[in-house]
């Protein structure tokens, strides 16, 4: 088993696509970034010499293109964040997303806009920036709606890293979480569950993910064929968005 990290760069896929079939891979199971329909089009037909080589995509519904796809409707679970703060009281919403090569860091970000829409809110373009998936992305981010001096009083973070991120900023700057900001992050990863305040995060199922993606490369190996699966999310509220929940970390 080869594993590669293509740090959301859309070339580097294809060269280690490359590289993989060069080393006669069986099977392929991308994350991809890549909005090149040629090259997306591509993997679906996928060959060394005369043998093919099946893909299976993470996080993305490539299915339309022949590609089995395993993934979440990150739509839905950025709507699901924004409903979530909009309820809380939030009315000023700030976004943190992740980088703009990620078509899934999109995604959150207009379902985000959905969710604040049909709760009778308005997006600030000025309360919208750019992380990079990390803790220190996050405190950046922070950093740079502080700095603007546009007030919020919430935050959406692509992910559990970047909320952490921002926790620590807002902290460091005076500002308590939930009652002077809430805060909510993406994917349930188990450090948001240990932080303190504790994050309330959109759960996205991953080792389901990673499961089904095992499962659907050995079929597709086997059998061929082109499989679809859309794992649910749900939001799982804590301490950082509800300030009458355990202000302990979960154990």
């Amino acid at each position: 088993i080869n594993f590669y990290s293509t740090n959301f760069n859309a070339e580097m896929e294809e060269k280690y696509i490359h590289t993989l079939l060069n080393l006669r891979a069986d099977g392929i199971i991308l994350d991809s970034v890549s909005r090149d329909e040629r090259f997306l089009r591509s993997l679906a037909s996928l060959k060394f010499g005369k043998k093919k080589v099946p893909v299976v995509a993470l996080e993305r519904d490539l299915t339309g293109l022949g590609i089995t796809s395993i993934y979440s409707d990150n739509h839905y679970g950025g709507k699901l964040a924004a409903t979530h703060l909009a309820e809380r009281g939030a009315k000023h919403v700030a976004h943190v997303r992740g980088p703009e090569t990620a078509p899934w860091s999109q995604d959150r970000y207009e379902g985000f806009r959905t969710g604040l829409w049909e709760a009778g809110l308005s997006e600030n373009p000025a309360l919208v920036v750019e992380g990079d998936f990390t803790l220190q992305g996050g405190c950046r981010a922070a950093e740079q709606l502080l700095a603007s001096g546009v007030p919020f009083d919430a935050v959406f973070a692509a992910n559990d890293l970047m909320a952490i991120g921002v926790i620590k900023t807002l902290t460091a700057h005076g500002l308590r979480v939930p009652e002077d900001v809430l805060v909510v992050g993406f994917d349930n990863t188990y450090v948001a569950a240990l932080t303190t305040p504790p994050v309330t995060t959109v759960d996205l199922p991953q080792h389901r993910l990673g499961e089904q993606a095992g499962h659907a490369i050995m079929n597709a190996m086997a059998l061929g064929g082109v499989e679809q699966h859309c794992l649910p999310l749900s939001l799982i509220e804590r301490r950082s968005s509800n300030s009458t929940l355990p202000e302990q970390p979960e154990w």
